[in-house]
């Protein structure tokens, strides 16, 4: 009988949310912002687009939205292991003023849903990661975020964005 191995699940979570985070949040400034819809029972939403003055032309990469209570910092600037809540969904081919919708069934951390967040004020931040485009000599294509001399360190890299700190009221239902 083939012996199993314990994996540690949540072990492995952090390692990917690490490398997530540490990879692919953006540094320089957007004039986009995440605008809360109404909700007619839609509960809590945020469409984020970018203006045609960041990019006139499309744009692959990863859009997020970091929610915190924190307003002394920008909450770009608190994404860690035991940061604030953050949202993130994989947009291709994005046109200027296109939107990008993260609600209720975008998983985020470390609570899965924004149904689940509970009531009150908070501080919200979009980011967008412009992934680039690498054609692998397998024949493979991947996006991944480039490089910038940087570390890949999201607080410094150019050519990605984040919107102004915006406050809002979160009310469930």
């Amino acid at each position: 009988m083939a012996q199993q191995k314990e994996v540690n699940i949540s072990g492995i979570y952090y390692l990917i949310l690490f490398l997530l985070i540490a990879g692919v949040l953006g540094l320089s400034s957007c004039a986009a912002g995440p605008q809360v819809v109404g909700g007619g029972g839609e509960g809590l939403r945020f469409e984020v687009s970018f203006p045609p003055e960041y990019s006139e032309g499309e744009l692959t990469g990863r859009m997020f939205v970091v929610i915190t209570r924190d307003g002394q910092r920008e909450p770009r600037s608190q994404v860690g292991r035991y940061g604030p809540q953050l949202l993130g969904i994989d947009f291709e081919q994005l046109k200027p003023g296109e939107k990008v919708v993260i609600d209720e069934g975008t998983l985020g951390y470390p609570i899965e849903s924004l149904r689940d967040l509970p009531a009150g004020e908070y501080y919200v931040q979009a980011l967008l990661n412009k992934y680039t485009r690498f054609e692998r000599a397998d024949g493979h294509i991947v996006w991944m975020h480039m490089d910038q001399w940087e570390g890949q360190n999201w607080r410094r890299s150019p050519g990605n964005a984040y919107s102004q700190v915006q406050q809002i009221t979160h009310e469930p239902g």
